[in-house]
């Protein structure tokens, strides 16, 4: 992990996290294209792991970890908690432990109201947004390219529950 996005009470807040050289040389290229890796990473601004994972810690709290596949981010954020400050307990997780994936319910938002169309597995949060009648070109211009941080969690906002607008009958 080497930039961390998360959004808190409505506030975008996103940071970089240092590697070491054998991390920076060990970076697949195909992270490092699709993320703009050597593009944007500056080890001059980034913290350090153990601040890194602090500053998590104290600004998400027992939270809901909300994202488009977020054990994603859940296992390898774990990773580093485990391997830096050498915490060993899931209790000891800044996040709350039940994760809470947009995918899924923007699936199940479609399913109930009768526009869910078969999807190959896995499914794609672009064409998911596109099924909702998201305008991801507008996003695109708002936020930049996708595979941020920050652009990542701002897109899972949108996918948010509340941004469904449930309608119940």
């Amino acid at each position: 992990i080497w930039e961390i996005g998360v959004i808190v009470d409505d506030q975008p807040i996103v940071w970089q996290q240092m590697l070491t050289d054998r991390q920076v040389d060990n970076v697949h290229p195909d992270a490092a294209r699709i993320t703009g890796f050597h593009e944007r990473y500056d080890p001059a601004d980034a913290l350090t792991p153990s601040s890194s994972i602090r500053r998590l810690m104290g600004l998400i709290g027992d939270r809901h970890m909300v994202g488009a596949c977020p054990w994603f981010d859940s296992e390898r954020l774990h990773r580093v908690i485990l391997g830096d400050i050498r915490r060993a307990l899931p209790r000891d997780l800044p996040w709350h432990y039940h994760l809470i994936d947009v995918e899924n319910l923007a699936v199940g938002y479609l399913m109930a109201r009768g526009e869910w169309e078969l999807m190959p597995l896995p499914w794609k949060s672009r064409e998911l947004a596109a099924k909702l009648g998201i305008d991801q070109a507008a996003l695109k211009a708002e936020w930049g390219d996708e595979h941020t941080a920050l652009a990542d969690a701002e897109f899972a906002v949108v996918l948010e529950p509340t941004d469904l607008q449930l309608e119940l009958g």
